[in-house]
């Protein structure tokens, strides 16, 4: 019993001796220039945020937008904005109301949607046709709305105490008129805070703009934008994170550089490759198993707006804030045969849309629940000091001509120069 007591009291002692060496370590460590606390701060956030998926109801993806509004005759624009803009935040809630409300749905024509636009009303253009369901779900938590697509809505006063909404599906050149619940007074109310540009649309502005698709916005002004700076860097640290996120090892001996400048990296039967204009391209399929690369989704098979949201989430996260004074969009999201989604995103920088020759900033593949292939453009934009005025809208419009009808916008084409200047745009 002796020997065994003093064996405890042996053991308590070099416990506490270890206790005090490792006390003593980790103050060291800490004051040492090996960590500073904003790195642990950092490391611990990573930590309990990697335990748990992201919460998809909280994020925001974002998209273009034009706003029209028309009070007895004069015609306000505001022209590249967003739906996270400050324009929006205003113009948005009589918009969520109608879609939330909307009844008695009925397909009627061109020539009824164009008188529509001759009256009091606001209208939304998103510059992408994309399902409402779809639409309501990402820019608010409503759940319900028409089971229709739309590339621009329209809210008309002229039905007398309620709004009407009228819908123009651009693919498939469809237009539909529901019955809301808004208040015809309550539609211009939301225009009180905010003043736009005087435009017009182009079936109301005679030759030769009948060139142009009915819904274009002329600007009766020119437009003056800020000339961009475009960079390409993929710099290590930030190539270390992407693989990183994507689960490849870092110090992979299944790396090699082609002799056109690409750098290849395998990982099982995943590649991933690092173009010298700045461009990634991701190649896995659905078995692979990555966290990260999986969409969260309740049902069996993900929604569309889950699908969407997965994607957002993966190009953010690996854009990490190297895209400058750029911000990504929603161009489009499709659900295709053989139950393959495509997701499209663009940049914009303060609301004006970056033109590439491929159409898209990045594109997005989902299958089985899986993004299993992806292109991502890593292009950093910095809005200069210098200003440019553009053409004269009437000039822009000669200078466009083509044998179908088309649609102009101002913003930027990227085709890789180091100076991007803004110019009309023509889709």
């Amino acid at each position: 019993m002796g020997k065994m007591h003093k064996y405890h009291l042996k053991n308590s002692a070099q416990n506490i001796m270890i206790l005090c060496l490792l006390s003593s370590a980790v103050f060291l460590f800490l004051h040492t220039d090996l960590m500073h606390f904003s790195t642990l701060e950092h490391v611990i956030s990573n930590v309990s945020q990697s335990t748990t998926l992201s919460d998809t109801a909280k994020v925001s993806v974002q998209m273009p937008l034009h706003i029209v509004s028309r009070t007895d005759a004069p015609c306000q624009a505001w022209i590249n904005e967003t739906t996270s803009g400050e324009v929006f935040e205003d113009f948005g809630p009589p918009l969520l109301e109608a879609l939330g409300s909307a009844t008695n749905a009925v397909t009627v024509t061109s020539d009824e949607f164009c008188h529509a636009l001759e009256q009091n009303g606001i209208y939304y253009d998103f510059t992408t046709t994309v399902p409402l369901p779809l639409l309501i779900n990402l820019i608010d938590d409503q759940t319900y709305a028409p089971q229709s697509s739309a590339r621009s809505l329209l809210l008309s006063s002229s039905n007398g105490e309620t709004a009407l909404l009228y819908a123009w599906d651009a693919e498939q050149n469809r237009y539909t008129r529901w019955d809301t619940t808004v208040t015809s007074d309550s539609l211009f109310r939301v225009t009180e805070h905010h003043t736009g540009i005087n435009a017009e649309f182009a079936f109301l502005s005679g030759k030769p703009y009948n060139t142009l698709l009915p819904y274009t916005l002329i600007p009766r002004d020119r437009i003056t934008m800020p000339e961009l700076l475009a960079t390409t860097s993929i710099q290590k640290g930030l190539q270390d994170d992407i693989l990183t996120h994507l689960e490849f090892n870092v110090h992979s001996n299944s790396r090699y550089s082609e002799s056109n400048g690409i750098e290849v990296i395998l990982q099982g039967t995943r590649t991933l490759r690092f173009l010298p204009d700045g461009t990634i391209t991701y190649s896995g399929n659905i078995d692979d198993d990555i966290p990260f690369l999986t969409v969260e989704h309740i049902g069996e098979n993900a929604s569309l707006r889950e699908c969407t949201i997965a994607a957002w989430r993966v190009i953010t996260t690996l854009l990490d804030g190297s895209i400058g004074n750029a911000v990504p969009y929603l161009i489009s999201a499709h659900t295709e045969e053989h139950d393959r989604t495509e997701i499209l995103f663009g940049y914009v920088v303060n609301g004006a849309p970056i033109a590439f020759s491929d159409d898209y900033a990045a594109k997005v593949e989902i299958k089985n629940n899986s993004i299993i292939n992806f292109t991502l453009r890593l292009r950093s934009y910095t809005a200069s000091e210098n200003t440019f005025t553009l053409l004269p809208t009437l000039q822009a419009v000669a200078a466009a001509q083509s044998a179908t009808p088309h649609d102009l916008f101002p913003g930027y084409y990227d085709d890789g120069n180091t100076s991007l200047i803004p110019c009309w745009l023509r889709k």
